[in-house]
């Protein structure tokens, strides 16, 4: 809220993406799918925040800062490759689906 700049905002998105995804491992190293879940789908959702603030940012003309692409989608890949490790311990379909739609957006930026 007290970010007003949207390219700022993508970035502090992205970090609560990382944040979250790094949370979900840490509980379902201590067994707790359900709140993994949880956390899982709030990783995805700031994920998608992020993207669409660029998207948005690149919308109204205005020039997006050159490396906040790159970082989004290097987020975005490390992002499905924990995603297929974690696969194996929960279902991961929602998220997974979720971080190819990103994906996409961000091709789309460039």
């Amino acid at each position: 809220m007290l970010i007003v700049d949207p390219a700022r905002k993508s970035e502090f998105h992205l970090l609560q993406s990382d944040k979250f995804l790094s949370a979900t491992q840490s509980l379902l190293d201590k067994n707790q799918t359900e709140k993994a879940k949880m956390t899982l789908s709030q990783s995805s959702e700031k994920m998608t925040t992020a993207v669409s603030e660029l998207s948005g940012l690149k919308a109204s003309g205005v020039q997006i800062p050159a490396g906040s692409i790159d970082r989004i989608q290097k987020s975005i890949e490390k992002h499905l490759e924990i995603l297929a490790d974690l696969s194996t311990k929960m279902d991961i379909t929602d998220a997974s689906s979720s971080m190819q739609k990103a994906g996409d957006e961000v091709m789309k930026l460039k």
